[in-house]
């Protein structure tokens, strides 16, 4: 495999590694956001945390 073709593939994974771990943390949150809508209001600081950590791991990449 030339270094171009390598490195192209190497990004592309990456990228799709990025994609798939905000994908994941978002359902996390909004799993986290029902629980709390049903009713489960011991969770909102984890909730808060969670919307917080999704929102700035989105910002950083």
């Amino acid at each position: 495999m030339s270094p171009f073709v390598a490195l192209f593939v190497s990004d592309f994974v990456d990228e799709r590694r990025s994609n798939i771990r905000t994908m994941m943390q978002c359902q996390s949150a909004l799993a986290a956001f029902e629980r709390l809508a049903s009713g489960d209001l011991m969770k909102q600081d984890k909730v808060v945390s969670l919307a917080g950590d999704v929102l700035s791991t989105n910002g950083d990449e």
